[in-house]
């Protein structure tokens, strides 16, 4: 509460999001335009985030100039392709990753710088592929300890100097994304951050920091081949930093070999070779042999047939008596009966 927050919004025009990623995610270069910055390095990687290490010169304060102050803290960021935005945040580690630059330095503290990129006039909901002539908008927090010790009295004047300085953070932001969009879109050569993709993308564990995408392709063997790409580190490998025409070229065709012939069509050939198992696994039957089931099948039709004959016999019968004059069974037990009846009856007299 010693210390003021910051929270801005600016708009940085002619270039995309991706520019002014580029600028910010660039710590070891950030002395270059920014003035409150004299001195920066990269520490390494742990865990996913960035060591940085910067140097931070104190103002005036009305007092003559102060000792500069010193930041060791963590670097992160991330990318989301759903709306082309980028995200980064830097914080303070809880100690010192390397030696200080000067001696008679202070330690500062920054609680929390965090920027969202995104492009203008879409905020979350831009797409991808938006135009550069729309340029960027920037959402920023920052909030400096400087640890001024005997200075805190003046922290009133501390403000407007950070105010200030977070306005020339700004319009150097700006300036320097305008000129890198310029030189990218004019086909120049673009020095870029080469642990940017490692920061986007962080290395799982037991990567192979050393494994290449042509090692990768000279293998023969199937699970060779899966195993090298599998442990294969691809921000590194694929990182083209540093590299000439030529270079990038090879290496777009080395991937472009590994990805659509060497994996896809070696992982298409085995699913077309594989040994079709047996349905039971090779196991014994537990039902009734097939042969049963033939038998029972034969004289289930052997039946019906011998059904249809009888009925067939009858209907031949019938069609005889019929041609012969004999009258039905019905007809034939009605008149024996008539003929019992009239036995049986009394006579009467006149």
């Amino acid at each position: 509460r010693s210390v003021p927050l910051w929270r801005a919004e600016f708009h940085v025009p002619g270039a995309a999001p991706e520019d002014v990623f580029n600028v910010l995610v660039a710590k070891g270069r950030e002395a270059e335009w920014n003035g409150w910055v004299s001195h920066a390095s990269v520490d390494g990687f742990r865990g996913g985030a960035r060591a940085i290490h910067a140097k931070l010169p104190l103002p005036r304060l009305g007092l003559g100039p102060g000792r500069a102050r010193e930041v060791w803290g963590w670097q992160v960021a991330n990318h989301s392709a759903d709306n082309a935005s980028y995200m980064g945040a830097f914080a303070s580690a809880q100690a010192p990753t390397s030696t200080p630059f000067g001696r008679r330095d202070a330690a500062a503290a920054q609680c929390m710088e965090a920027y969202e990129l995104s492009p203008a006039g879409r905020g979350r909901s831009a797409s991808v592929g938006d135009d550069r002539g729309g340029g960027t908008s920037v959402r920023l927090t920052q909030h400096l300890n400087p640890n001024l010790g005997a200075l805190s009295p003046l922290r009133l004047v501390w403000a407007l100097e950070s105010e200030r300085t977070l306005v020339d953070f700004a319009a150097g932001l700006s300036a320097r994304a305008a000129s890198l969009a310029s030189r990218r879109a004019a086909g120049g050569v673009v020095g870029v951050d080469g642990g940017a993709l490692a920061l986007l993308q962080p290395p799982a564990v037991l990567r192979n920091l050393s494994g290449t995408v042509a090692a990768a392709l000279a293998l023969r063997a199937e699970p060779e081949i899966i195993r090298s790409f599998a442990a294969i580190d691809l921000p590194i490998a694929l990182n083209t930093t540093g590299r000439s025409a030529a270079d990038f070229a090879a290496l777009a065709r080395e991937t472009e070999a590994l990805f659509s012939g060497a994996l896809y069509g070696r992982a298409t050939d085995e699913e077309c070779a594989a040994d079709i198992p047996d349905i039971n696994h090779d196991r014994s039957s537990h039902g009734l042999p097939l042969l049963v089931f033939a038998g029972v099948a034969l004289i289930a039709v052997a039946a019906m047939a011998a059904g249809v004959a009888c009925c067939c016999c009858r209907c031949a019968r019938r069609r005889r008596r019929r041609a012969a004059g004999v009258p039905p069974l019905i007809q034939v037990v009605e008149s024996e009966m008539e003929l019992r009846q009239g036995e049986r009856a009394p006579a009467r007299g006149p």
